[in-house]
């Protein structure tokens, strides 16, 4: 009703049968609502046809201008929509880019790790090979019964022997166990140098003490008998003598301390 009563003219077409009335009548709104509320009066007035109603052209431009206004708004939501969907296409392609630079990284990380670990391994397992090749070197014992050695212990129980020659005079018998010695003290040296397992610390100590003591006989025979001054021969025996001692001293003082 507030509708009716803002606009400012309804046209009203009807046909009302009316006695005094032409078939064709206009009738205001009012007057028609009345006759369509009251009983006794659409009984004194029937209608034959039904009614046509035009609003205002106010309301009508009011009712297009909230249609257009739902289409804008409309058009807005739907481009808005795409929007959304384009954006979240954009996110979902995004996001599987970054799953597969993080899967490739995880990959190559790995694959560093694996040859990094490899390479720690072989380095340990090299470590461990050469430590217990050094271990096992110094458990297990020498073996003392090397050529170098059985050689320096020949010179070594030969040198009472060219003494004994000696204080007999048979120089030329002499003579030829000093050539014998010098040829086995140059064949230990070699064969240690050059054969595999000939060297030992044991030979490293009997050829310079197999030396000495062939010296010493020697000079202390032709001492006893005169041929060699005896200051002389104090020289050379104090001289290795006092080479002796010093290499026990100072294998001594190398020692670790218990």
């Amino acid at each position: 009703m507030r509708l009716l009563a803002r606009s400012c003219f309804i046209k009203q077409v009807t046909n009302v049968c009316r006695p005094n009335a032409k078939q064709n009548s206009n009738i205001p709104i009012r007057q028609f609502m009345l006759i369509v509320t009251n009983k006794r009066q659409l009984v004194r007035y029937p209608l034959e046809t039904s009614l046509s109603c035009f609003y205002s052209s106010e309301s009508k431009k009011h009712f297009i201008t909230l249609e257009k206004k739902a289409d804008a708004i409309k058009d807005a939501f739907e481009h808005r929509r795409g929007q959304l969907k384009d954006t979240e296409q954009k996110f979902r392609l995004k996001g599987e880019e970054i799953v597969r630079d993080i899967k490739h990284q995880k990959e190559v990380t790995g694959e560093k790790l694996r040859v990094r670990k490899e390479h720690i391994i072989k380095d340990i397992l090299e470590t461990k090979a050469k430590v217990k090749e050094r271990i096992e070197g110094v458990v297990e014992k020498e073996n003392v019964f090397t050529v170098p050695n059985v050689l320096c212990i020949t010179r070594i129980v030969m040198s009472p022997y060219l003494g004994y020659v000696i204080m007999q005079s048979e120089y030329n018998l002499a003579l030829g166990l000093l050539v014998f010695a010098g040829v086995t003290d140059l064949l230990d040296g070699w064969i240690a140098r050059n054969w595999e397992g000939q060297s030992t610390t044991m030979g490293s100590f009997l050829d310079p003490l197999a030396d000495k003591v062939l010296i010493a006989t020697l000079f202390v025979s032709l001492t006893w008998q005169h041929l060699i001054p005896l200051p002389l021969t104090l020289l050379i025996v104090g001289r290795d003598a006092a080479l002796v001692i010093a290499g026990f001293v100072i294998r001594y003082m190398s020692l670790p301390a218990p």
